[in-house]
């Protein structure tokens, strides 16, 4: 599945429904893997909202929550339309932010991917091993946006 983003907001320094990010995840049976996410870098530092193998978030819409207002609608679609169960994705042991939304959000360590994007490049295997019973997953998915507003289409 695709979900986009659209940006609709007053501020004058972004275009209202200017696509702000992606995310590409699949639900297999019972489990939803989170192949990417990417936010646009005119939507960084915003406050947009809180909702993954790599995270490729450009650089505009870093640290503005765009990447979690889109992980939070792809693991409500997984949850309640598909009733999967668990969640597993992929991130670089050096992409810090990403790392860092993904534990927000209740993805533990589920092991190391070695060489995995090229020859001393890692990944780290993430997983929620129980959507429905998982208390930081729970309050990641409780989080509002705070200012601006984002719509899937």
């Amino acid at each position: 599945m695709l979900l986009c983003a659209r940006w609709t907001s007053d501020d004058a320094e972004v275009a209202n429904g200017a696509v702000s990010g992606y995310i590409i995840f699949c639900v297999n049976g019972i489990n939803i893997h989170v192949s990417k996410i990417a936010v646009g870098k005119e939507f960084q530092r915003r406050g947009v909202g809180s909702k993954l193998l790599r995270i490729g978030v450009g650089k505009e819409c870093q640290r503005r929550d765009v990447g979690s207002k889109l992980l939070q609608e792809a693991l409500r679609i997984a949850m309640e339309e598909r009733k999967s169960i668990s969640s597993t994705l992929h991130v670089a042991e050096d992409n810090a932010p990403a790392i860092q939304l993904y534990r927000s959000a209740g993805y533990a360590d589920d092991g190391l991917l070695v060489d995995y994007y090229q020859a001393g490049r890692h990944a780290l295997k993430l997983i929620i091993e129980d959507l429905r019973e998982n208390e930081t997953l729970r309050e990641f998915m409780a989080r509002d946006a705070n200012t601006s507003k984002m719509t899937s289409v």
